[in-house]
């Protein structure tokens, strides 16, 4: 008996090995097919999951609806305002467990939102809510993710459609092994409810609802349909009581299982929708239908290689710094998404309901007070398609509102930050030659607005018109000196649409709108600072502050100093890209302006992290005898950037930062985006092709310098010196090459 039992251990051993073994075989093959690119293998998607950069690491596609990601933080308003570990996409690097994996999650942003719903394994006795595991050896790559449930004894794999997930499920114990799908717990603040049916045995659908973004008070619903491809063994529904449901509906604290028994494979797909869970089968069934994992995976590849691939860097000495911008470039390319389903319906914006649009996808997630400020200028150029859709978007967003939105988030409007910012995406779009279906109507809606002392879309609008700036104290203004150079800026943009379209009158009372902030300048300390109503300045005025209220510094850091947005006053004096001609005769000459510039970087006022300042190290370019300080300057701070988890430096913001990151290694950063011009700095590499899609050109950047040890002192455009520090639009889609190079080479 004791030899009998010897050999079944070391049979079950055996077999555990075997099983073990394939599990690990098949995610190496997975694995193996990043090898065959040429740079999605490159990204590292861990980048920014730790410190504040509030990434995801999990699975999706270029601007994909779904995106599958385990959860090993849920942030709860308490936690966050006591400065424990933030995680409001729900993963934070290294963190102990996996706590399952949402299907649907917002990159960079500082609130939690969506996370649902969730899909978990359990092994053992079905316990609802109860599915936390620690976790090793994961895999992630763009599109793909597994990793080792080591309580669990289950490999989990998914990737991506643009609407769906797949999931596959690697069992390495014998037993019971339970999948399960929570619908009501998820990342958001707002109140849970959930909602799941029992189709077949095999077969589910529901929703989860989501809301309370930023305690803005939005709801959304998830819609799902799921489908066990590998036929399970029992499968049901769980009540909010946390029971076994024997009815084939549930409301509130629901979920679905499935369970196999002795299995040691199950493939499950889930289909997901903002409309309905007839919608979210009917993505499902297009999307992945009869598909296996293989096929699905090396469709998402292919996305993303062919999107990344329209940049090619051919430097072969600096690998971590092709991580680092590839990985970047992913990054930007998260959002805005696509937020309609296969069947063209959408979220309406504003309003309850759904449209319908079969010519062109519908995005969402328009996180525009950071956008603006790049994401648009980097998809306008590269990726053109893409920044069409989203100007329709946009453009059906404003008509049918009859007012532009600020924040979006699927159909939500969220009023987060300041400003006017669609403004300068839609007059980017129109200066650059992306179509609008209505253009003259929608002019007409965005100057409406703008010039409307009653405007309830511009808090301050009433203050703003009438004294060139809004005084501080001013009602529901946050931060009223930011505010102010924000609808300058946005004010400049729309002139620049009323120009093309030869609305002169128009045009010239935004201009005259555009400038009067210089009011705000003070000649004394050298920054834009606070006025009253009156017009005096604000006493006791501290241009490094960065909290407006030493009680408020408790909650919520860098909340901005008295007139400031999330920043002090060296972080928007220069934030004035339309006006920086009126910026240096305030300062009374070039001279003055640069060096109160460079003190910036020198006392350590200058932060990547906060928005309007990026800008700043290629306006010391503007100063002839400061272009040497800005090449060095444009280096130290992409040096903030790693390839390690808190490698990026504040929160992405949608891929703000990301999209810093990859304009300042080409080479060029659009200062003043609806200005149709890029300003010059340093490309990170020496070689660098891209493929410009809308013109079917090729765009190529070279360097024959060492950056480390030199600087270039001219740049040459298809053999001819450029006579400025910045290139066009026009110049760059056309194709042609760019090239950096010192004297000493010409």
């Amino acid at each position: 008996m004791e030899f009998e039992l010897g050999n079944r251990k070391n049979i079950f051993c055996v077999l555990c090995f075997l099983f073990t073994f394939q599990a690990n075989a098949q995610t190496e093959k997975y694995s193996s097919l990043y090898q065959q690119t040429d740079v999605t293998h490159y990204v590292n998607p861990l980048i920014g999951t730790a410190g504040e950069g509030y990434t995801y690491p999990g699975a999706t596609t270029p601007w994909g609806m779904v995106s599958a990601s385990p959860h090993t933080t849920y942030t709860t308003p308490l936690g966050y305002v006591l400065g424990r570990t933030i995680a409001p996409a729900g993963y934070y690097h290294d963190e102990p467990l996996i706590e399952g994996f949402g299907q649907t999650h917002l990159s960079g942003v500082a609130c939690n939102e969506l996370g649902a719903p969730v899909i978990a394994v359990t092994g053992g006795e079905m316990t609802p809510g109860s599915y936390a595991s620690t976790y090793s050896d994961k895999v992630v790559q763009a599109g793909y993710y597994s990793v080792m449930l080591d309580d669990m004894r289950t490999r989990v794999s998914v990737t991506t459609t643009v609407r769906a997930v797949f999931y596959q499920f690697d069992f390495l114990n014998n037993g019971i092994n339970h999948i399960l799908v929570d619908a009501y717990n998820n990342l958001s603040w707002g109140d849970h409810e959930g909602f799941v049916e029992k189709i077949d045995s095999q077969t589910y659908s529901g929703w989860s609802q989501t809301g309370n973004f930023c305690y803005q008070g939005n709801k959304q619903k998830v819609y799902f349909y799921l489908k066990a491809i590998t036929d399970c063994d029992e499968s049901g529904l769980w009540t909010s009581r946390g029971k076994v449901s024997s009815t084939n509906q549930e409301n509130g604290n629901v979920g679905a299982w499935l369970s196999y028994k002795n299995a040691k494979r199950a493939d499950v797909i889930m289909g997901i929708s903002y409309i309905s869970i007839e919608n979210a089968k009917q993505n499902l069934e297009i999307e992945i239908g009869s598909k296996d994992f293989e096929t699905v995976l090396r469709e998402n590849i292919n996305s993303w290689e062919s999107v990344l691939g329209r940049i090619k860097i051919s430097d072969k000495n600096k690998e971590k710094e092709k991580e680092l911008f590839y990985t970047s470039l992913y990054h930007a390319l998260l959002h805005p998404n696509v937020v309609s389903d296969v069947n063209g319906a959408y979220p309406l914006y504003g309003s309850d309901g759904y449209g319908v649009n079969k010519e062109h996808p519908r995005y969402g997630l328009f996180s525009m007070w950071d956008s603006y400020r790049n994401i648009h200028a980097l998809l306008s150029l590269f990726y053109p398609e893409q920044q069409q859709d989203m100007m329709y978007t946009l453009e059906d967003m404003t008509l049918s509102a009859g007012h532009a939105p600020r924040w979006e988030l699927y159909g939500s409007e969220v009023n987060l930050m300041v400003g006017d910012p669609a403004l300068s995406i839609l007059s980017e779009g129109f200066v650059k030659g992306f179509k609008f279906k209505q253009p003259e109507k929608l002019f007409d809606v965005l100057y409406r607005n703008a010039t409307d002392e009653n405007s309830q879309w511009r808090p301050g609008n009433s203050e703003y018109l009438q004294f060139g700036y809004i005084p501080e104290k001013t009602k529901d203004v946050w931060g009223s000196v930011s505010t102010t150079l924000e609808y300058s800026y946005h004010d400049w943009a729309l002139s620049q649409f009323a120009l093309k379209l030869g609305r002169d009158k128009e045009a010239s009372r935004l201009m005259d709108q555009s400038y009067r902030w210089r009011g705000l300048f003070d000649s004394q300390t050298k920054v834009v600072r606070p006025k009253d109503k009156y017009g005096k300045w604000i006493s006791g005025f501290d241009p490094t502050a960065n909290d407006d209220s030493w009680w408020l510094s408790l909650f919520v850091d860098n909340h901005g100093g008295p007139g400031f947005v999330e920043g002090n006053a060296y972080q928007y004096t220069y934030m004035v890209p339309h006006d920086i001609n009126g910026l240096i005769n305030l300062f009374t000459s070039i001279e003055e302006f640069s060096i109160n510039l460079k003190s910036i970087f020198d006392k350590g006022y200058f932060t990547l992290s906060n928005e309007p300042d990026l800008i700043y190290p290629y306006l010391l370019g503007i100063d002839p005898k400061r272009i040497t300080e800005m090449q060095q300057e444009i280096q130290q701070q992409r040096s903030t950037y790693t390839t390690a988890p808190n490698g990026i430096p504040g929160n992405d913001d949608a891929g703000t930062l990301s999209a810093w990151y990859v304009f300042t290694a080409l080479g060029f950063y659009p200062v003043n985006p609806a200005s149709g011009e890029y300003a010059l700095g340093v490309p990170l590499f020496n070689n660098i092709q891209i493929r410009i899609a809308e013109a079917d050109s090729l765009f190529r950047i070279t360097a024959d310098y060492q950056m480390q040890t030199e600087n270039w002192e001219v740049v040459t455009y298809s053999n001819e010196p450029l006579d400025k520090i910045s290139i066009s639009h026009e110049q760059i889609i056309n194709g042609g090459h760019l090239k950096f190079v010192t004297k000493m080479h010409h």
